[in-house]
């Protein structure tokens, strides 16, 4: 994930926050799942909690 990348998500994050006031105050975090391919085509797929 590029910084370039996590600037765009934070943007319209506080884009669609500021059009829906009712979710003020809630918890919000960003995950990311990750998927790599092996050599062979199986995938690995990562989940990060709380990434950013």
């Amino acid at each position: 994930m590029t910084p370039a990348k996590r600037r765009q998500i934070r943007k319209i994050a506080r884009s669609y926050l500021y059009e829906h006031p009712e979710t003020a105050g809630l918890p919000c975090r960003f995950d990311v799942l990750a998927v790599e391919f092996q050599e062979d085509g199986r995938p690995i797929v990562r989940h990060i909690r709380d990434a950013f």
